[in-house]
């Protein structure tokens, strides 16, 4: 608390004026006390590939369904290493079209209508499957708005 410097239990909110075209969620992924210092948060973190933001737009009533305002996860970043100081960043990335992967010749595997997941690892890049995004740790989440949403969107 500002005013009497006790600590209280808090709730942090974000609302958003508009619908932006990406979202980005970065997690604090550091802890600090006085037995382990400064270590790594290897808290799981869930979260879903495809989700409605109309419940973060500010001055809604919750009334209105607002289909533009869906997001489907697009890119994963995650850290492995077990402290902050130093390890390894990996990424998940869903590839929609292919003139996003142009500059790898090497990806044949064909892309679907919600496209397909790789995994880049260094100079390594190699198809990756849903389940294996679901399961990462996850450092910075990016999600894109969709067009026309899908059933399911939480």
């Amino acid at each position: 608390c500002d005013k009497c410097n006790g600590k209280r239990n808090a709730t942090k909110t974000v609302q958003l004026g508009r619908r932006p075209q990406t979202l980005l969620f970065s997690f604090r992924r550091t802890l600090w006390n006085k037995s382990k210092g400064l270590h790594k948060d290897g808290r799981r973190v869930d979260f879903p590939l495809n989700f409605n933001a109309t419940a973060l737009l500010s001055g809604h009533d919750g009334g209105e369904k607002d289909d533009n305002c869906h997001y489907r996860l697009a890119a994963i970043v995650s850290h492995s290493g077990s402290s902050p100081l130093c390890g390894h960043y990996i990424s998940w990335c869903r590839v929609t079209s292919w003139s996003n992967v142009a500059s790898v010749a090497d990806l044949t595997q064909s892309v679907s209508d919600g496209g397909q997941w790789y995994l880049f690892n260094d100079s390594s890049v190699t198809p990756a499957q849903e389940r294996d995004v679901l399961n990462a740790e996850a450092f910075i989440l990016l999600y894109e708005r969709m067009r026309n949403p899908v059933s399911g969107t939480t």
